[in-house]
């Protein structure tokens, strides 16, 4: 596993389609911050076969804010958003998805086909913020 120097969290994203049954093999992973419509890139990754994106480096707060988050602080963690994009299904953003200091965090991307979207193609976004309130 790969070792993060404090202030720097790592993100794995898992992409499958058809209820996580397949993985889908490269597709384009683009972690980015911002607003969709005015986004910045901060790295991009295709996935291998096993619908696996290479491991991210990404800068979080460091681990001694989450001493103080156990005196009534919130988490110390950034978030980043996460597009996946590949030939014949509906784009999926996932928002505010949680990177900890010296952690790899898994995010699972579950593709829907444009087929089965009923020919929809505008991006499905899911907001992930708040999974780690307390």
């Amino acid at each position: 596993a790969p070792r993060f120097e404090d202030g720097t969290g790592g993100l794995q994203v898992n992409v499958t389609t058809l209820n996580t049954l397949y993985p889908v093999k490269n597709a384009l992973v683009t972690v980015f911050t911002g607003p969709i419509s005015d986004m910045t890139v901060v790295e991009t990754s295709i996935t291998d076969q096993s619908g696996q994106s290479g491991v991210f480096n990404l800068k979080t707060p460091p681990i001694a804010d989450s001493q103080q988050a156990e005196n009534g602080g919130n988490l110390p963690y950034a978030n980043y958003n996460v597009s996946v994009r590949s030939d014949g299904y509906v784009e999926q953003i996932a928002m505010n998805v949680a990177i900890f200091s010296g952690v790899v965090s898994v995010q699972g991307i579950d593709l829907i086909s444009i087929s089965a979207a009923g020919g929809h193609t505008a991006p499905q976004i899911i907001n992930e913020e708040n999974k780690y309130e307390l």
